[in-house]
């Protein structure tokens, strides 16, 4: 029955709400933390440098998101060198990407925050 069937939903999910309802508590308690503890413009330049770390982990999730259909190809066919190969690669070069955007974040961070 519907109703049944929509308890067994809930039931599945709720999981992934409490997950969510704890990931938001986490992610927000640096705001409350900070506000204590820093000045405005260091809230700012704080704010501004995880908009950019946003930025660089939302294209490398672009990328993942990608490559998904690939591996689940690759692992239904059970080509599992393939699939590891793929997974090895994308683990470096993702390592490296994010530590290459680090660098030049640290590198520039006074121009960039100077248009703040």
């Amino acid at each position: 029955t519907t109703k049944s069937h929509y308890i067994a939903i809930l039931r599945r999910s709720s999981g992934f709400f409490l997950f969510t309802l704890l990931s938001i508590v986490v992610l927000q308690t640096d705001y409350m933390v900070i506000s204590q503890r820093l000045t405005p413009a260091d809230i700012v330049q704080y704010t501004v440098t995880m908009k950019i770390f946003g930025l660089v982990f939302f294209i490398y999730t672009a990328i993942l998101q990608a490559l998904w259909p690939i591996c689940a190809e690759l692992r239904v066919k059970q080509q599992w060198k393939k699939l590891n190969k793929m997974i090895g690669v994308n683990i470096l070069l993702g390592s490296l990407y994010v530590v290459g955007c680090t660098i030049f974040i640290y590198l520039f961070k006074e121009q960039i925050f100077s248009v703040i």
